[in-house]
Formats: structure tokens, sequence, C-alpha cells
């Protein structure tokens, strides 16, 4: 109803959810899983939630009839797609980040341990999924050009478009600015913001004070309370 709510405030429009429940992700424990799941789409952590059956049918039953479109938000959820064989109507893709790049990057940041390198294993199946919802897509979208000019790259033809994550700022500054002040905003749902207000408050901030002693460090956010 919540939901509902929203996209009527927001858009003007009346929608009807219709919500679908998801796998459990048992989870790759070990040395054996993380390498077995390499070969499978169906039990990486990506995927596996959207892979069953349940899924798969229950997207196929409410797209029949006289569905114009199909949007697909992000990667995970372009697996009960895969499973349809029968014709589809135009498919846009909210790919986001690309999600093979976006994995090597989590790979290649600390810590690491030696049953981390079986992760990368992971990545051919990643690209090649990737690749296979951007080819079946009559449009996909990304956040930035250098993602675009990537996905064109290995396919030339395929109708990629950029709608960035990003504010334009003002020409001119407002008069109503406050000196001194250091403002961070963000998503407190998403660890690596967490982690860099962590690293603001106990670490950068007090050198700051140091030299500017009326300084101010603001965090602007929801879920502001996640930051211990």
């Amino acid at each position: 109803i919540v939901f509902k709510k929203n996209i009527h405030d927001k858009w003007g429009v009346d929608i009807t959810p219709l919500l679908c429940s998801t796998e459990k992700f048992v989870g790759n424990n070990n040395f054996k899983d993380g390498f077995f799941s390499a070969f499978s789409m169906d039990r990486l952590e990506l995927f596996a939630p959207c892979s069953g059956e349940t899924q798969s049918s229950f997207v196929e039953s409410k797209i029949a009839g006289d569905t114009d479109l199909i949007f697909v938000h992000r990667l995970n959820s372009y697996f009960p797609v895969f499973a349809i064989n029968s014709k589809l109507p135009p498919i846009a893709f909210d790919l986001d980040d690309v999600e093979h790049k976006k994995w090597f990057r989590d790979l290649s940041l600390p810590p690491f341990w030696f049953g981390k390198l079986v992760y990368y294993l992971h990545l051919p199946l990643l690209f090649f999924g990737e690749m296979r919802a951007v080819r079946r897509s009559a449009i996909t979208f990304v956040c930035s050009d250098k993602d675009r000019r990537y996905l064109n790259i290995i396919n030339p033809n395929v109708n990629v478009r950029v709608l960035p994550n990003s504010v334009d700022f003002p020409d001119k500054p407002s008069s109503r600015r406050r000196p001194n002040v250091l403002l961070f905003v963000g998503t407190y749902t998403y660890f690596p913001n967490v982690e860099a207000a962590e690293r603001l408050i106990n670490r950068i901030f007090p050198l700051i004070k140091i030299g500017a002693p009326e300084a101010e460090l603001w965090l602007v956010g929801n879920k502001i309370e996640n930051i211990p």
C-alpha cells in the first residue's frame, strides 16, 4: 500500500504491485561451493534469489497478454526473463552499474584471503550473463558515459543510454552558504558510505579541527543511525 501511494504521489499514476517471493540463498560457504558456483548462473549469489521456477513462472504469467514494456531493474532481476522462451515485448534494462567490473573492483579491495581467489572464477559467468541481457534488451541504461562506451565496444549494435547518478550544480553558489562546513551526502544503507563517514569522523575531521576549530561536519542522508 505504501509503495502504491508513493508511486501515485511522485508520478501521478495508479499501479497494482504484484509481489513474488525470492529463493533463499544458502551461500558459498567454502572453497568447493565457490568453485562449482562459477559454472552455473543460478548458483551465483547475484542470480540465485531470482532463479527458481517460482520466479520464472510468476513473471511469465504476469506479462502474458497486453504487456507493452518490461522494465528490468539491475542484472539480478533479469534471471526470470532469461527463462522465458516465448516472444516478449520490448525490454528496458536499467543495468546501472556494470556488474562484472564492479565484482572485479570489489575483489581487488582488502581484506585478502586465499579462498577469495576462487571468486575471480565468477567473472566469466557475470560477463556473459550481462552481455546476454544487454543484447536482449531494446534499451539499456547505465550511469556513466564510460560504461556506455565500454558496452558499445563489446556490443556495437546495442542501444545503451546514460542516466547519470548525479546532480547539476548551479553556476553561482548560494549566498546562504555557511563557511567552514564539510558536507557529506549519501545513503547509509550502502556500506562503503558508512565506512567513509566513519573515516571522516574518526580520522579526517579531527585533523581539520586542529587547523580550523570552528569547522563543522554535516552527515546527511537516510539511515544515519547505521553509522556506529
